[in-house]
């Protein structure tokens, strides 16, 4: 896994999408769908999406300045979305603006917990660190300012 990192805070910074355009994800590894054997009705499917869109939508919300602390960062301002990586289906990185400062989060995914949980940051700290897998929304008691959950 922290072999992996440079990679996809790479991927993850170049990879932005124009101004004024909706956020779609992005597919490190498109060909990973659901084989024939696993259910007719999802062969062929992306396997990564069944599991990942409700945390999508959710970062997709406007986010308060408290989401994300940052150096420099403006306290009127709101996070946004600027761009969401799926490296895999266990692993993917959402990059943060709100104006002038970027911040990413590498998010791998806890099957046992049904959750999604912040593996490491850059630019800042985010303030939730573990999101429910089925909603996308945060789970209760895993907020911490020092990027240390409760």
């Amino acid at each position: 896994m922290h072999k992996l990192l440079p990679l996809i805070i790479v991927l993850a910074t170049f990879a932005l999408p124009s101004s004024g355009q909706d956020i779609t994800a992005k597919v490190f590894n498109p060909t990973d769908v659901y084989p024939p054997s696993y259910s007719p009705e999802l062969a062929g499917k992306p396997v990564i999406y069944d599991f990942i869109e409700p945390l999508i939508l959710h970062f997709q919300e406007p986010k308060n300045s408290d989401f994300i602390s940052a150096t420099g960062a403006g306290a009127n301002l709101k996070w946004r979305l600027q761009n969401f990586t799926i490296i895999s289906g266990d692993i993917v990185a959402a990059n943060f603006t709100e104006g002038h400062i970027d911040v990413i989060g590498v998010f791998v995914r806890n099957t046992a917990k049904k959750q999604w949980e912040l593996s490491t940051e850059v630019g800042g700290r985010f303030v939730t660190r573990i999101y429910d897998e089925p909603t996308g929304k945060p789970k209760q008691g895993e907020q911490s300012v020092d990027g240390n959950p409760h």
